[in-house]
């Protein structure tokens, strides 16, 4: 399992990518590395790639997660796009979680590829 945070400066893109299982404490902490790389890179957009992870959150986790997410909502103004893989299990947490960012008005896209991603960051 790993979890990789990278900043591509030419594409003003903050990209962290997950392998394995995306356990709660782990979510947690990308989500609190992404939000350190975003004070220190501001007006660069998010990329969380997915993909290759197997979810375990479950609705309690989700509450923590969005927690952390929130912390970051009062200070980002930029883009966050999410790349699910397509099956029913990511199914499940990626529509509880388009909900929470939703509510937390942040811009937040879900997606399935990687060119799309690009594409909505960039536009």
């Amino acid at each position: 399992m790993k979890t990789k945070i990278e900043t591509h400066n030419e594409k003003k893109i903050i990209k962290g990518a997950v392998s394995g299982v995306l356990h709660t404490d782990r979510a947690i902490k990308l989500v609190r590395d992404l939000s350190i790389a975003a004070e220190q890179q501001k007006g660069y957009d998010i990329l969380i790639d997915l993909r290759e992870s197997v979810t375990a959150p479950e609705m309690t986790d989700l509450m923590a997660i969005m927690s952390a997410w929130s912390r970051l909502a009062d200070d980002f103004d930029n883009k966050i796009a999410v790349i699910f893989p397509r099956d029913e299990e990511h199914t499940r947490f990626a529509q509880l979680f388009k909900k929470c960012m939703e509510i937390q008005k942040f811009q937040f896209r879900q997606l399935f590829d990687y060119d799309t991603a690009i594409e909505w960051l960039n536009g």
